[in-house]
């Protein structure tokens, strides 16, 4: 067993799992390549799927679900570089397609991430339930 201990060394590991997959929805013989996304996709991802609410006092972390597969596709369709072909802004209008084949694309994005359905349930499930806090007054 190597014990890595070299930055340089780990840092150079940047190298994503991709994969083409079949869309059907998309055409007879339409595939995309999909691709891991990375650790700062993630957390920009997973961070999209709640916003903060304020209310007087109150302050509440809700889920926010709206468009979250589109959300998601944009980080992992790439071009056989492994290049994003679309950026976040695209998102809206990626949403405005058939659900099928952005459902395939996430299943196998969230695959390819290391990311579980459960890990997306809870965090909105998390959520779902009462986490409104009071904020410190001024």
């Amino acid at each position: 067993m190597a014990v890595l201990q070299d930055k340089d060394k780990i840092l150079s590991f940047s190298k994503r799992k991709k994969k083409l997959i079949n869309v059907p929805e998309w055409g007879e013989g339409a595939q995309v390549w999909i691709q891991e996304i990375s650790a700062a996709e993630r957390d920009a991802y997973e961070q999209s799927l709640t916003r903060v609410k304020q209310n007087g006092n109150r302050t509440s972390i809700e889920p926010y679900l709206i468009n979250s597969k589109a959300r998601f596709a944009v980080k992992c369709i790439v071009d056989e570089k492994g290049d994003r072909i679309f950026g976040d802004n695209d998102a809206i209008k990626l949403g405005q397609i058939g659900s099928a084949a952005l459902s395939r694309i996430v299943e196998e994005g969230t695959k390819l991430s290391g990311m579980s359905r459960e890990d997306i349930e809870d965090l909105s499930g998390n959520l779902s339930n009462d986490q409104s806090e009071d904020s410190p007054s001024s």
